[in-house]
């Protein structure tokens, strides 16, 4: 969905064309909520177990600021040798160290704009790893916490101090994830049929959202909620979908973070090479919006299978090598 939206935005920038594709940016919304869920049924089983929150933060490193570093540090020796292929990014000291460590700035996007993101996941899981070790049931302290601070950002507004990304409304898609989690956990889910009708109406909403001037302004509502309606319908279908031939988006699931991380540099260095040899008045653009799109799933698959799996793997081993000395 990020891939689209940002893909559209290139066509529309080059090109007298537009895709209604605004919709792509709840492809976010939906992370959020994904990443709730995930953390809740992953560590469910070890609530409560001393020292889970040291090992829980470890893997969670591991598994997103490696990738992140190299494609930001990427960027940068792009941004040196080929400044015309990237845009709207400024290099500074200051500016590398607050995109590497995920320090939020009010003022400028991280080096890697989709960055920006990650501040909050980061932000996510280090009150979840506190959660962890204060108490055996993280998941509720975590949601109430977040909970408290959305509310308080309604009340008074979120123009105060350093980090106003603390009292931002998104925080509380997080909470949406971890309840799904906790009723996944539980072993409660809805029907088939109330899922497969939610799943169907919230498609609905997201794509309607494309229509709505206002709809990143109240994305909570346009983008959150039926994200989050999406995400338990899809628990509650999962033993049913796992009859078709899915194996192609599992596939591009796994290496989703991947294409998250890779998208805005292929699609930049796709359309800066195609603008210069291709008419944008007519199917070239379309074309161009096509190749765009296959050469970030095909970068990222490449860049998944011989980067971020061996490295994150190898990670992992010295981990768990050093902890169990």
């Amino acid at each position: 969905m990020v891939v689209l939206i940002h893909s559209s935005l290139l066509l529309g920038r080059h090109s007298p064309f537009h895709i209604p594709s605004e919709a792509g940016a709840a492809g976010v919304d939906i992370f959020f909520a994904i990443s709730g869920f995930v953390m809740a049924v992953v560590t469910a089983n070890s609530w409560g177990q001393p020292n889970i929150a040291n090992a829980f933060l470890v893997r969670r490193i591991i598994r997103v600021v490696p990738t992140y570093w190299i494609i930001t540090l990427l960027k940068c020796a792009l941004m040196l040798l080929i400044p015309s292929l990237i845009m709207n990014t400024e290099l500074s000291w200051l500016h590398l160290g607050t995109s590497l460590f995920f320090v939020p700035v009010t003022y400028q996007w991280p080096i890697l704009q989709v960055g920006w993101t990650l501040s909050f996941e980061m932000f996510f899981y280090l009150v979840f790893a506190l959660a962890l070790s204060l108490t055996s049931r993280p998941a509720y302290w975590c949601s109430l916490l977040f909970g408290t601070m959305v509310a308080v950002g309604l009340t008074i507004g979120r123009s105060w101090g350093p980090l106003p990304f603390l009292l931002n409304p998104l925080l509380i898609e997080f909470v949406f994830g971890l309840l799904v989690g906790l009723a996944t956990v539980r072993g409660l889910f809805l029907s088939k049929a109330a899922a497969a009708a939610l799943a169907c109406v919230s498609g609905l909403a997201l794509f309607s959202s494309n229509f709505v001037e206002a709809a990143e302004s109240y994305r909570v509502l346009w983008w959150g909620v039926p994200g989050f309606l999406l995400l338990a319908s899809v628990v509650a279908l999962e033993p049913s979908l796992r009859s078709y031939p899915i194996r192609p988006l599992v596939d591009l699931g796994a290496a989703s973070y991947s294409l998250y991380l890779t998208h805005t540099i292929v699609l930049g260095a796709v359309w800066a090479v195609a603008t210069k040899v291709i008419p944008m008045n007519g199917l070239g653009a379309f074309m161009v919006y096509a190749l765009g799109v296959a050469a970030s799933i095909a970068i990222a698959w490449i860049f998944h299978r011989s980067v971020e799996l061996p490295l994150t793997g190898a990670l992992a081993r010295m981990s768990y090598s050093r902890s169990s000395k």
